[in-house]
């Protein structure tokens, strides 16, 4: 006899929960596919104003399949609604290490900006983008006045 907190199917039981977590998974994964990202987004975490010192990013892996990332990102500024390339600051380098993101997992990154650009962004609309298994994703977001 079971109880309500859990299931039996195929002579194995588990429990309520765990199955309702795998139910949500699978949903998850087939939402990821339908929607063409592949399982992958990518997102600024936190408000980045003019007087920001870094930038957070996360690669979030909805997929059934690992993903692999590194620390490399390209970023551009809007203008005149065209996208233009942030030049990175004289002998700015990216970290040559590849990151396996396991299914349904994360990764985080945070990029310092006196390293990377100098100095904090300038008010305006940006887009950084990223590779993640050879497949570029991209996020766009406002720095705002502080």
């Amino acid at each position: 006899m079971t109880s309500a907190s859990s299931i039996t199917a195929i002579g194995s039981s588990i429990s309520l929960s765990t199955f309702l977590s795998r139910i949500v998974a699978v949903i998850l994964g087939i939402v990821a596919v339908l929607s063409g990202n592949g399982g992958v987004t990518v997102e600024i975490t936190d408000e980045v104003t003019t007087e920001s010192e870094s930038i957070v990013y996360e690669i979030k892996n909805t997929s059934f399949s690992r993903a692999s990332a590194g620390y490399s990102f390209t970023l551009e500024v809007e203008s005149e609604d065209e996208w233009n390339a942030v030049s990175f600051a004289e002998g700015y380098g990216f970290r040559a290490v590849a990151v396996v993101i396991s299914a349904f997992a994360s990764f985080t990154v945070t990029v310092d900006l006196n390293d990377a650009f100098g100095g904090p962004l300038d008010a305006g609309n940006y887009r950084l983008t990223v590779s993640v298994s050879g497949t570029d994703y991209s996020t766009e977001f406002t720095v705002v006045q502080a």
